[in-house]
């Protein structure tokens, strides 16, 4: 029976909204990639944390350049309300970045167990999944755990594939999203295929 994990939490399978809230992922015939090192896939998410960060600063801005704007007849109280929900968005984006970091941090040592040695090629193919030089083929192979991260926003609840473990008859392959270059294409692609019904 596949284990399901939610947010570091085990449940019993998975529900029929859960399979629904499953983030789709393009779906690829072939797919190449590898094996990212600890300070590769660190790279990788300093790299998304800087685009989330300019997004909130670029709205930071608009935001106090839209109070300042409009201010005309109480210029002087619009202004310094402007500058506080500057200072408290500067704050708040402060402190999600380090706890976001933080959390990455933490992360880190357990996202890596299990993985292929860093520099291992990964590739989906239509017959299998290639590991190094060894070929599973797919039909060799089943999810023996699949863990997912939980997102609510007000209309849905989303949930993205992080990590699977696929078990052989000889071995286990574990494909974890951020330790994968085309992390989250190679396990959505995986889970396509391998999904139970």
């Amino acid at each position: 029976m596949m284990r399901v994990v939610v947010d570091g939490k085990p449940q019993l399978g998975l529900t029929a909204d859960q399979k629904r809230g499953i983030r789709p992922t393009r779906q690829f015939e072939q797919l190449e990639s590898v094996v990212l090192t600890a300070a590769e896939a660190t790279e990788a998410f300093a790299a998304r944390q800087k685009l989330f960060a300019a997004i909130l600063i670029v709205a930071c801005f608009l935001l106090t350049g839209l109070v300042a704007l409009n201010a005309p007849a109480f210029e002087t109280v619009f202004r310094a309300i402007a500058v506080l929900l500057n200072l408290a968005l500067w704050t708040a984006l402060f402190v999600i970045l380090r706890r976001r970091s933080a959390a990455w941090r933490a992360a880190l040592p357990e996202r890596a167990s299990g993985l292929a040695a860093a520099g291992t090629r990964i590739a989906l193919t239509p017959t299998g999944l290639v590991v190094g030089t060894r070929l599973l083929e797919w039909p060799s192979l089943r999810i023996d755990q699949v863990e997912f991260s939980k997102h609510i926003n007000r209309n849905a609840t989303r949930y993205e594939i992080e990590r699977l473990s696929l078990a052989s008859a000889s071995e286990v392959v574990v494909l974890d999203s951020a330790m994968i270059r085309d992390g989250h294409h190679v396990v959505g692609n995986a889970w396509q295929r391998l999904q139970p019904a």
